[in-house]
């Protein structure tokens, strides 16, 4: 088991104060244009977290298959920017992990990290019966469980069913990472988004690679 003892690094300021403050605040919203190859590229190179870890043991972290969502990741990639600072990653707490895997998972089983399982036949089954057939397994249902997680919010399945069917009829949320939409939303997305796309992700990662990527011992 790994323990994540990785300093969370002292602030080293700015780094891209070279850049003025209107040029700044563009780079950092068009960070949203990129893609998570071009995110995850950037993250490997100067060490910034990608997984989710799992606090298995008090004190003892260990990286997670979970990858972060897009938006979660570009926030670290922002407050890096700005303050040379390298975030801590997004850890689920030891009370959020099952620590054994019962016999039976219904509507009253806690919804626990090791439980929930995408495309899991039984979890599938469980929640098709809470939402009358609705539930489908999607990026809604993995982002709405990793926040549950996360944020160690304690509730059941059934809760956890009734959250799905609430998030999938809202309109509100809002995900300005989502750059097509976002775009589409301001009628601004053409025919030739995937051009504009392209071109800002271009002078956005021109921008990240003049950073310094940090010494490895």
């Amino acid at each position: 088991m790994l323990r994540f003892l990785k300093q969370q690094g002292s602030a080293l300021g700015s780094l891209i104060s070279h850049l003025t403050q209107s040029q700044q605040k563009e780079l950092l919203a068009d960070l949203n244009y990129l893609n998570m190859q071009e995110i995850k590229r950037f993250c490997r190179l100067h060490d910034l977290p990608l997984n989710i870890h799992a606090e298995y043991k008090k004190g003892v972290l260990k990286r997670t298959s979970e990858l972060d969502r897009k938006g979660v990741v570009l926030d670290r990639v922002r407050t890096y920017l700005k303050s040379g600072k390298v975030p801590g990653p997004s850890v689920i707490a030891n009370k959020m992990i099952a620590q054994k895997v019962p016999a039976k998972i219904d509507g009253k089983t806690p919804l626990l990290f090791g439980l929930y399982k995408n495309r899991d036949a039984k979890v599938l089954k469980v929640l098709q019966e809470i939402t009358d057939g609705k539930f489908r397994f999607g990026a809604l249902a993995q982002e709405l469980s990793r926040e549950i997680w996360i944020q160690g919010k304690k509730m059941s399945f059934t809760a956890f069913g009734k959250l799905w069917l609430k998030e999938t009829a809202s309109t509100d949320k809002v995900h300005p990472e989502w750059a097509f939409l976002t775009d589409l939303s301001a009628g601004t997305a053409g025919k030739d988004w995937k051009a504009l796309r392209q071109k800002k992700a271009k002078a956005v990662m021109a921008e990240l690679n003049k950073i310094p990527v940090p010494t490895k011992y």
